[in-house]
């Protein structure tokens, strides 16, 4: 079953780092534990952002995710769309998982298959010996090409299987082209006086959209502002290399607007932004579009999902 699944509710999960008790102290080996700790959260953080936002995923065995964004090089003056995908199959419902999470059951070895290109994910192990597949931009070690955007195109995950997880090939569609914020640049100054319409080009053009604006948060240079780019994390921590923070919190004042078609242009009243800045006292906004599709299947009555992730936003100055 395809279903098309739009979503607005983002959430915030603190960074949590997961030590368990080792006598191993050689501090590469340390390193990679919480390389693969970092992971863990990161997916977890991803898959509690799809479940408020009303995505089902509670009986889901394994959750398949890819998406892409927009690096910024400030300094340059240019960007670049990096891709990321992850992976992770659950012993038991993800409602039963446990918090932290420590990873996943083991799939065997999982390859993202697109354009005669076959891209193999890394396996982060854990020190419970939980799993989760990563595959994301500048990763260390990589030797292989960057997972790229390639339109109209079908991304498969391929799993080789594993004595608790059976070999499976599970497939999405990428959009004619990436959603873009057309409207605005990173840093443009608006007046709160006026109602503010945002245009966007990209997505697929029967799926429908959300939009958002909301108070800024910090965040790291380099990266344009928006949905899938978060706060720093807490005590000057980063995630792994070459792969994004959680989503950004939404505060309970933010404007949310679900569409159920892809129209390309929506105009927030300049009252609601004016109640937006009274309320939160920010000077900052972000404003936000995105699409979620979702490929669903269900071999041996065990629910199997992709997720396909796309969405732009940029971060506006409000005088």
């Amino acid at each position: 079953m395809n279903r098309k699944v739009f979503i607005g509710l983002m959430v915030f999960a603190a960074f949590l780092v997961f030590w368990g008790c080792s006598e191993v102290s050689q501090p590469e080996v340390d390193s990679q534990y919480l390389y693969a700790s970092q992971s863990f959260t990161m997916i977890e953080n991803d898959i509690e952002f799809m479940e408020r936002g009303g995505m089902p995923l509670s009986d889901s065995k394994a959750v398949f995710s890819i998406g892409w964004r927009e690096l910024m090089d400030p300094s340059g003056g240019t960007s670049e769309v990096a891709g990321h995908a992850s992976a992770v199959a659950f012993e038991e419902a993800t409602a039963s998982r446990p918090h932290p999470f420590g990873g996943g059951i083991d799939m065997g070895t999982v390859y993202l298959n697109y354009n005669s290109n076959q891209l193999e994910m890394h396996k982060m192990v854990g020190r419970e010996d939980g799993i989760v597949y990563i595959l994301s931009h500048r990763m260390p070690g990589s030797t292989g090409p960057e997972l790229g955007f390639v339109p109209n195109t079908v991304y498969e995950f391929e799993t080789t299987g594993s004595s608790v997880f059976d070999p499976v090939q599970l497939g999405i569609t990428s959009p004619p082209a990436l959603l873009e914020l057309t409207s605005h640049t990173a840093g443009q100054a608006i007046s709160a006086s006026q109602d503010l319409t945002l245009t966007w080009s990209g997505g697929k053009a029967n799926t429908g959209v959300v939009l958002h604006v909301h108070p800024a948060l910090n965040n790291d240079p380099g990266q344009r502002p928006g949905p899938g780019f978060g706060p720093r994390p807490p005590h000057g921590g980063r995630p792994p290399h070459g792969q994004p923070f959680p989503p950004a919190p939404l505060s309970p004042n933010a404007l949310i607007v679900v569409l159920n078609d892809n129209p390309g242009t929506y105009t927030f009243s300049s009252q609601n932004i004016q109640e937006l800045i009274n309320t939160s006292g920010a000077s900052e906004i972000v404003c936000g579009v995105s699409q979620l599709d979702v490929n669903e299947v269900s071999p041996n009555g065990k629910v199997l999902r992709v997720i396909m992730h796309n969405r732009d936003g940029v971060r506006l100055v409000v005088q």
